[in-house]
């Protein structure tokens, strides 16, 4: 990863990682029933799915039990789990 942990940790707009912009979840909430990338809260791993409620749900309908760090625009609408 290219960007510094402690500026992916604090950012309040989006950031650029592999030419995407990622925006902080503490900041910026992804639209209700979009497509969208979300990254772990280490940063390590990248999944899809949606957002709806507070539930962020993956393309199988499981949902997850944290809430990630950071979220983009889908980047591949035929985007599974990375």
């Amino acid at each position: 990863m290219t960007q510094d942990k402690n500026q992916l940790k604090d950012a309040s707009t989006p950031i650029s990682r592999m030419t995407s912009s990622w925006f902080g979840v503490k900041f910026s909430k992804p639209p209700e029933n979009t497509k969208i990338d979300w990254m772990e809260p280490d940063g390590h791993v990248v999944y899809s799915g949606r957002v709806k409620g507070k539930l962020w749900f993956l393309p199988d309908g499981m949902y997850i039990y944290y809430e990630p760090s950071f979220w983009r625009y889908a980047q591949n609408k035929d985007n599974e789990n990375q």
